[in-house]
């Protein structure tokens, strides 16, 4: 009987070795290289990238590589710097200026690169991990009618402002082209556009002041913050309510207060996973993958904020 025992755990043993070799086989390229590799974000440190980056961390740990996460509202110089510094590969996500698209046609030869939450070109070279933006300002517009509209679908006696954010990401401009696209076909009684954070501290806040709309829709989570802010500034939550796309705390806090009628939200720790997964395949086989992963859009209401799989998203800390 104990040698019978013995068997099973030298058995057990040698399995769990072969095991553990595979992973490694599978996870590090043949000289044992710790791949480095920069992530260039718009503001990396922001609570809204909590998500992506958890996905991040995990990839690179799985892969044995090695992250660099830097901010930058100057994506083309900052990329270029950490090419000279001899990154192997680079996660970035494009702030839509002409410079580094330029940038990034010079460098398609050697240069192993993946577009994060983008819609830029040239997508056909660089694969994008990104939500289907246009399917954001769908969902969006739903969530407007749906909560302010009538059964029929009706807008009519709808007030909407419309706030899109600073600087020109492609992503958001193209949330706001489907929204819009849809918004003007409809019938709502009142349509303005706000632009860019001095127009939100004056122009939104005073027409806020003014009992001017009934909603508040925005693109992005940094701009879903100003709209909170201009909201609370103007006395007039539970009097208007702000549908936005985009993760943050702030954003979570008051959609739980409801001050926020509803958010819609990408599934970013896949995201972040996809992305940096997309990397280690074109370092480590010399392409990208054939296919990249179908981001997930929830629709996120106070309803429906504790239900487990919106938790997972909404409260990725916690997991």
């Amino acid at each position: 009987m104990g040698n019978r025992s013995y068997i099973i755990i030298l058995v057990l043993f040698l399995g769990s070795i072969m095991a553990w070799a595979s992973y490694r086989l599978l996870h590090t390229d043949d000289d044992g290289k710790v791949y480095e590799v920069s992530v260039i974000l718009d503001d990396a440190s922001s609570d809204r990238y909590i998500a992506c980056r958890q996905g991040m961390e995990q990839a690179a740990q799985d892969y044995n590589m090695t992250l660099t996460v830097l901010s930058s509202d100057a994506v083309a110089r900052t990329l270029e710097k950490e090419v000279k510094n001899d990154a192997d590969g680079f996660i970035i996500e494009p702030d839509g200026e002409v410079a580094l698209q330029e940038y990034l046609k010079e460098k398609t030869d050697y240069l192993n690169l993946i577009l994060f939450a983008s819609d830029i070109e040239p997508e056909g070279i660089y694969p994008s991990i990104t939500p289907d933006n246009k399917e954001v300002g769908n969902l969006l517009y739903q969530s407007l009618v749906e909560h302010y509209g009538t059964a029929s679908g009706s807008l009519g006696d709808v007030r909407v402002a419309v706030v899109v954010g600073d600087g020109q990401n492609p992503a958001i401009q193209t949330r706001y082209e489907s929204f819009m696209e849809l918004l003007n076909a409809s019938d709502a009684l009142w349509i303005e556009e706000i632009h860019g954070k001095n127009e939100i501290s004056g122009k939104l806040i005073s027409s806020l002041e003014s009992g001017a709309y009934d909603v508040v829709i925005s693109f992005d989570g940094s701009t879903a913050e100003q709209c909170i802010d201009a909201v609370n500034t103007a006395q007039v939550d539970g009097k208007v309510g702000i549908i936005c796309e985009g993760y943050s705390e702030q954003v979570i806090y008051y959609l739980d207060k409801g001050v926020v009628t509803e958010v819609v939200l990408p599934n970013e720790f896949t995201m972040g996973y996809a992305g940096v997964d997309a990397l280690y395949q074109k370092l480590t086989t010399g392409s990208y993958p054939a296919k990249i992963p179908e981001i997930k859009l929830y629709r996120v209401t106070k309803d429906n904020l504790y239900d487990p799989e919106i938790e997972k998203i909404v409260f990725p800390l916690a997991q």
